[in-house]
């Protein structure tokens, strides 16, 4: 079920608020310009289930990740977020997945994780032909 976008904006104003508090003002503002683009019109209504600090850890999280691929690169990382390590909790095992744009690959991804996983949320956004993804999951 997708949310209003009236909530999307509250969302992400409240996420930027924490990003302005934590962030030097020149990372607070790409993080912002990331934030807006990853998190989709519609998002999904989970997300507002979270805290405000582990959407902001969990988004942060992945915008440094993000930021450390090179052009060609695929990168993953998986973990279970520890406040004193990432800055941010969840109960939930997180997944990081970034590369460039490959047809049909999140949908695929996606459907690989459902058939071990349950997967709680899901995150793309296609980025400067990069495709960004986390994929947060509870295990069976």
């Amino acid at each position: 079920m997708s949310i209003d976008t009236s909530l999307r904006r509250e969302l992400i104003t409240r996420i930027v608020q924490i990003a302005d508090q934590q962030l030097d003002a020149g990372e607070a503002k790409q993080f912002r310009l990331f934030l807006e683009q990853v998190i989709h019109v519609h998002p999904e209504e989970n997300l507002f289930k979270q805290s405000d600090e582990s959407c902001f850890g969990a988004f942060y999280g992945l915008y440094q990740f993000g930021l450390e691929r090179q052009s060609e690169e695929t990168k993953v990382h998986i973990f279970n977020p520890d406040c004193e390590k990432d800055g941010w909790n969840s109960e939930r095992t997180v997944i990081y997945f970034c590369q460039r744009d490959v047809p049909f690959l999140v949908d695929s991804l996606k459907s690989g994780a459902q058939d071990d996983l349950s997967v709680f949320t899901v995150t793309m956004r296609e980025l400067k032909g990069l495709v960004d993804a986390t994929f947060s999951s509870e295990d069976d």
